[in-house]
């Protein structure tokens, strides 16, 4: 069985929040890196859309460790989301696409 076929098997396993999907596929046709896509339906900052996640499932990843490294990833995208959505007096002081001011 091939490390994607693995991990695809793994992730036919998981489930996460109402509408929430997983797939693992190559980076491009014939590749061997692989990249995770998370989509769901719901409310991005601006609107109701499909709000879709990609991140690239590390070459050292073996597929006893999908578990691990997919609850921090989910992890991942739900501190991004807060710090999209949470607000304070307007403004967004964890908006995840600003670089963090240095002193």
């Amino acid at each position: 069985m091939t490390r994607h076929a693995e991990f695809v098997r793994g992730l036919e396993l998981v489930s996460y929040k109402p509408g929430w999907t997983f797939e693992i596929n190559p980076v491009a046709p014939g590749s061997s890196s692989l990249i995770l896509t998370v989509q769901y339906t719901g409310y991005d900052t601006n609107a109701h859309t499909d709000v879709v996640f990609t991140r690239r499932v590390p070459s050292e990843l073996y597929p006893d460790d999908l578990d691990q490294w997919l609850w921090q990833t989910l992890i991942d995208i739900e501190r991004e989301e807060a710090g999209e959505w949470y607000r304070v007096n307007g403004a967004r002081p964890h908006n995840p696409h600003m670089a963090p001011l240095t002193p």
